[in-house]
């Protein structure tokens, strides 16, 4: 892909008005998993190692009823709600393997430090996201056509 090609790409994509919605909701999700991991760890003493695993599974309950009633709430639903609710779990958990995977790959192979390694690995995270829920979870065309 040329220059030309890949900004025409980047253009078509920012052009997609669904992706600013779900950015925001990602934004809020990522302050209410880090408020969540607090309460249950200094509140509630909660092992971190736990409690980042409770929160994470409130702030995707969370996140697909947002996505539900405001990002996604004008697009014809192919799948009964459930079904949805399981698919967006999945893609989640695989955004979120994507994450870890990009960092560690980052961190190890390259030596890149790693808050950036983190800023790409939440960049290829949340394109995974997006990409693949617009796809399976609320069956819409992707942004790439």
């Amino acid at each position: 892909m040329n220059l030309k090609g890949l900004f025409d790409f980047a253009l078509k994509y920012l052009k997609d008005p669904i992706l600013y919605q779900f950015a925001v909701v990602g934004l809020l999700a990522a302050a209410f998993t880090l408020a969540f991991t607090g309460i249950f760890t200094t509140f509630l003493g909660i092992q971190s190692y736990i409690s980042v695993f409770l929160a994470w599974e409130l702030t995707v309950i969370w996140s697909f009823i947002i996505f539900e009633h405001w990002t996604f709430s004008k697009i014809n639903k192919k799948h009964r709600k459930m079904i949805r609710f399981m698919i967006f779990h999945l893609v989640t958990a695989g955004a979120l393997l994507t994450n870890e995977t990009v960092l560690i790959v980052l961190t190890t192979k390259f030596q890149m430090y790693y808050l950036v390694a983190e800023f790409f690995g939440i960049l290829a995270g949340f394109l995974v996201n997006y990409n693949l829920n617009r796809k399976f979870s609320w069956s819409i065309k992707s942004a790439f056509g």
